[in-house]
């Protein structure tokens, strides 16, 4: 058997039309329209969300500041507490001071 041979193939060229080219003008109004109304509805939705967003940063600020208070506020109150301990304790070792004085 001959080997067969190789045949060139011929490929179609295909005619892209245009979208400028299709449809009527008051279609594309139409469609441009459409477009239009989705993106402002869109543009509503991402204002609504970071409306809600700024909020919720506000909200989440407000507690940081009232935790910050309570923390300044404990500490606080430790450190009293420790030096009320430290006077307490420097008047047990007078006492122990004097009595063993005494004796």
């Amino acid at each position: 058997m001959p080997p067969k041979l190789k045949a060139k193939s011929q490929k179609k060229k295909k005619v892209k039309k245009s979208k400028a080219g299709t449809g009527s003008v008051e279609e594309r109004f139409r469609k441009a329209t459409l477009e239009v109304d989705v993106l402002q509805d869109h543009l509503a939705l991402q204002k609504q969300v970071t409306r809600q967003a700024q909020q919720r940063k506000y909200e989440l600020h407000g507690k940081l500041q009232e935790l910050q208070e309570d923390i300044q506020d404990e500490r606080d109150e430790k450190q009293a507490i420790y030096n009320e301990i430290q006077v307490m304790l420097q008047a047990l070792f007078k006492e122990d001071l004097s009595r063993h004085n005494a004796i």
